[in-house]
């Protein structure tokens, strides 16, 4: 892999991009949705034109982006590919770095509500020892990972762009991390269908609802 420096990114979507999406969800074309009251044939009209009515009257993305750069995002490139990346500094003695993953079909902010607890769990009724220093990737291809330049980006190969993002601080660039503690939380043994390359983790969240 190349050496790789992160730089701080900020999100900031025009107002005529903004604009253009509000007009083309006004604009929508809605097909018959005959028989499928009961979503057999996928998702049923009704449902779809409540929710992009809220996208185009009532979503705030202007909202949602100040929550995301409220975060701390970077970007970085790992062997060619494009990765981003939130970065929360822990407020403890000593934060433990954590490696926050989403899946299909959902982003990094899907762990917005974890963000406060782990890295500051004094303001939460915690104990400020068992504090978190977060890195929370979008996966290649997902979000503000992008754009892609290859194919076969598989699961592996991904896993392995990720974990650089763990244990490689010095080719990180960002001391911060810390990211060479961040391999403790993984258990370093192989199991079958395991990528040999990528520790099994030891924490597993399926899903964060953020609001």
């Amino acid at each position: 892999m190349p050496s790789m420096k992160p730089q701080p990114f900020e999100i900031a979507v025009p107002d005529a991009e903004l604009d253009d999406l509000r007009l083309r969800l006004a604009r929508t074309r809605w097909a018959d949705d005959l028989g499928n009251a009961d979503w057999r044939y996928g998702v049923e009209r009704g449902w779809l034109e409540d929710m992009v009515r809220y996208w185009h009257e009532q979503y705030d993305w202007r909202a949602a982006e100040r929550k995301i750069n409220q975060l701390g995002n970077f970007k970085v490139t790992i062997d060619g590919v494009p990765l981003h990346f939130a970065h929360v500094r822990g407020k403890g003695k000593n934060p433990m770095p954590l490696l926050l993953l989403h899946g299909w079909p959902w982003t990094f902010m899907d762990f917005h509500a974890l963000v406060g607890p782990l890295s500051d769990p004094a303001s939460h009724g915690g104990d400020p020892s068992d504090s978190f220093d977060l890195i929370i990737p979008s996966l290649p291809g997902f979000g503000y990972s992008m754009p892609l330049t290859r194919t076969g980006l598989d699961v592996p190969r991904s896993a392995e762009r990720v974990f650089a993002l763990r244990c490689r601080r010095r080719r990180l660039g960002c001391g911060a991390l810390r990211a060479d503690r961040a391999c403790l939380s993984a258990e370093r043994h192989r199991a079958p269908n395991h990528h040999p390359a990528v520790p099994r983790p030891r924490f597993h969240v399926d899903h964060a609802a953020g609001s």
